[in-house]
């Protein structure tokens, strides 16, 4: 082991800190990551990780296998929080949706402990470990282990399905009274859409005889479903044609064929034009006319830095099928004198929502990227800087699946993005080689998900115990009004 006196005390000193947030009550605390950043900023020491004295450094009874052991106490303490979260759903706290949230819950459970199977099989708990978080979860992993866990979660996919069947059908009922009435209706389309969408996918991940099941205690049967996706698909179609008054984009017609034909839609039918509101001559009518618009929106090049806008990354599609295009700021988030700073989650929330005219924008003081997601679903989100959701960052969501191709990490090296990101490793989390993104760890909100630009290692982190950098970006709708984009500068932003 290096000698005590050459070690960095201020990097100790961390270390040790760091150790006391993650052990004095792994139950509370639980964080299956807090002995590995420990180990992290050890090895970042130039310690030696099989030598029980580097431990003994942090505290005088700490060794390797300890804090093995509890670590995977925390993780067995975090698996539990979540399955007691999914049994302790009550319906008025989730406004109805039981079922739904129930079975999100075990399934994304289920794909936490597939993530770590082999911890799971190699490890056991520690001898004095309280004894009815053993019994309790000795029995599910048991579960887990024999596909009981999982034949579960297949069945709450039923009353999940019926549950939102029944939300339909309470959406749909709520859109005739409003059209009877000579009140301005509050819904959009969109809800209904997205709505049948979980229903249809829901469906499609059944074996046939919950399918028969889900059609027996809902009701309907695939005719029913077929006529109220065709209803809806046509009506947000219809609700497109009336906002675009007739000019249609490229952005339109894939966004508008993509939902026809995933409703099953025949687009060679004259009553699908009147359903429409048009007529198949008007409906084309700027199909060969949008061509020379993509071409335009094509000359925007990834990398390239647009004035009053940003560096354009790529598009981005939300959950209604909308175009955004990407724009990450030229440089990493500062203080008010301009300087680059590393800050912990909540203060680079703050920092953000302080931002005026900075880059020709203001910033947001969205918590977290569900905020952002919401904003941009219910229109409030008026093109301000925010910090990047993971999908934004390097393209995964939060189980790690590959969703965003345009992403800030995998466009790093290109033009104006090239070199304008912190590369170089220091010790631990406290870094700013590593950059926040806004995707918060769902279960256990105490954490976000962090990028390493070094390598692209994307790991969950305490918010409030880590300063990084944060590189800020913007979405603005894609289509023919924003080529060219160089003029605009929207503020300020909306507040949340």
């Amino acid at each position: 082991m290096s000698n005590v006196k050459d070690i960095d005390q201020e990097k100790l000193k961390e270390a040790r800190r760091l150790f006391l947030l993650f052990a004095a009550d792994p139950e509370f605390n639980a964080h299956e990551d807090g002995a590995k950043i420990v180990k992290r900023e050890l090895v970042g020491m130039g310690l030696n990780l099989e030598d029980d004295a580097t431990y003994r450094l942090i505290d005088k009874d700490l060794t390797r296998q300890k804090l093995d052991d509890l670590e995977y106490l925390a993780l067995t303490y975090m698996i539990m929080s979540c399955y007691h979260k999914a049994q302790s759903i009550s319906g008025p706290e989730n406004k109805g949706i039981c079922a739904a949230v129930k079975h999100n819950t075990i399934e994304f459970l289920i794909e936490f402990m597939d993530d770590r199977k082999a911890s799971l099989e190699e490890h056991l708990l520690p001898p004095d470990t309280d004894l009815y978080h053993r019994e309790d979860f000795e029995k599910l992993l048991e579960d887990y282990q024999s596909k009981k866990l999982q034949g579960y979660c297949e069945g709450l996919a039923v009353p999940h399905a019926v549950e939102s069947y029944i939300k339909l059908r309470e959406m749909m009922e709520r859109i005739k009274a409003d059209l009877k009435s000579d009140l301005a209706p509050n819904w959009e389309w969109s809800a209904p859409l997205k709505k049948i969408k979980e229903i249809r996918e829901l469906l499609d991940n059944m074996e046939p005889g919950r399918q028969a099941e889900f059609f027996k205690r809902s009701g309907a049967d695939e005719t029913v479903l077929t006529g109220l996706h065709q209803q809806i698909a046509l009506a947000v179609v219809r609700e497109k044609i009336e906002k675009e008054e007739g000019d249609f984009s490229d952005a339109f017609y894939k966004d508008a064929l993509g939902e026809l034909k995933a409703a099953g839609i025949d687009m060679d039918s004259d009553a699908t034009y009147a359903a429409l509101g048009t007529d198949r001559k008007k409906f084309w009518a700027n199909h060969k006319s949008s061509e020379p618009r993509a071409a335009a929106q094509a000359e925007l090049e990834i990398g390239q830095l647009v004035e009053n806008e940003g560096i354009y990354c790529g598009q981005y599609k939300d959950r209604l099928g909308r175009i955004f295009n990407i724009f990450a700021a030229p440089e990493d988030l500062t203080d008010k004198e301009g300087h680059k700073v590393i800050l912990t989650y909540d203060k680079t929330v703050k920092r953000m929502a302080e931002l005026e005219n900075w880059h020709g924008h203001d910033g947001t003081h969205y918590a977290n990227s569900e905020k952002i997601i919401a904003a941009l679903e219910d229109g409030s989100y008026t093109g301000g800087w925010f910090i990047p959701m993971r999908e934004l960052m390097d393209g995964t969501d939060a189980s790690g699946n590959e969703v965003q191709p345009d992403n800030i990490f995998a466009h790093r090296e290109k033009e104006r993005l090239a070199h304008s990101f912190t590369t170089v490793a220091e010790h631990g989390y406290n870094s700013p080689e590593w950059y926040w993104t806004s995707t918060e760890r769902w279960f256990n909100r105490v954490d976000v998900y962090s990028l390493r630009f070094t390598d692209g290692f994307m790991d969950p982190v305490f918010k409030a115990a880590y300063q990084q950098s944060t590189r800020p970006v913007r979405l603005v709708p894609a289509g023919p009004e924003t080529v060219p984009v160089n003029q605009k500068v929207l503020r300020p932003s909306q507040r949340l």
